[in-house]
């Protein structure tokens, strides 16, 4: 081997190791940028006699369609939205570090939102469709997860399905604005006085998680047990009490985004 030779493929090698380098850096910063939490709003309706008001939420991920710095990050985006049981708020997805989980390995929006767990369904599609046009989600269907009460909508979402005529808009409603379902120790499950109410996600084809902690054994496996029995839903059992997803937020998340993104 000649000097210049070894001189070549010395510089050869300094500079290959000069772009891995970069583009070691880069992706760390993607990742970086992806699970970064923002806060933001947007505001709901008024229905009836029931008057608009502010929803707040905490954000990571990608961008949206009505993002005009990047109008092309939703294709192939995942869209996760999170509810929270009665004792709870959004900021403990933050806390818990759930949110920034779902996000770190980019391709994914996850959405913590503060509503009433007594929401009606078609105000909950009032929620989705604000969003949507607001710019904060895509309004493509989107993955839900319900923790404990959080998921009275969903009942609700499943009885317009199948007590309204045939292709209107609130019959309509489930399969527009549900693409999967996470239900965690959701005994709101128990609101569905008839199977039906369940087996239209089925019906439609909407996949459901049902979680529950191992140490939840009334109130998560009789929800879960139901959505197993009755809508055909996968059952994952993890480590922890009624709220599982605090317990074991790193396992919780893992599996939530298998399942999302599958």
């Amino acid at each position: 081997i000649t000097r210049r030779t070894c001189q070549s493929r010395v510089a050869a090698l300094y500079f290959r190791n000069i772009r891995l380098s970069f583009n070691s850096r880069m992706t760390m910063s993607n990742d970086s940028r992806a699970a970064e939490v923002t806060r933001g709003s947007f505001q709901m309706p008024p229905r009836g006699q029931e008057p608009g008001y502010e929803v707040t939420f905490l954000r990571c991920g990608g961008g949206t369609t009505n993002d005009p710095s990047s109008p092309s990050e939703t294709d192939g985006v995942t869209e996760i939205v999170l509810l929270h049981g009665q004792r709870y708020q959004k900021e403990n997805w933050a806390d818990s570090s759930v949110l920034s989980a779902l996000c770190a390995a980019g391709g994914v929006t996850a959405i913590a939102l503060d509503l009433n767990i007594m929401i009606t369904a078609v105000r909950l599609g009032d929620a989705f469709d604000a969003m949507a046009k607001e710019g904060v989600l895509s309004g493509k269907p989107i993955t839900l997860v319900t923790p404990s009460a959080s998921g009275k909508a969903m009942i609700g979402l499943g009885w317009l399905s199948k007590t309204s005529p045939p292709d209107s808009a609130p019959s309509q409603l489930l399969k527009r604005i549900v693409h999967k379902w996470v239900p965690v120790a959701c005994h709101t499950v128990g609101l569905a006085t008839e199977d039906s109410f369940l087996t239209a996600y089925k019906d439609i084809g909407i996949p459901i998680l049902a979680v529950r902690g191992d140490g939840d054994e009334m109130v998560g496996r009789e929800s879960t047990d139901r959505l197993v029995r009755v809508a055909g839903a996968k059952e994952l059992v993890v480590k922890g009490g009624h709220a599982c997803y605090l317990d074991r937020p790193q396992e919780f998340a893992k599996h939530v985004l298998e399942f999302a993104t599958a």
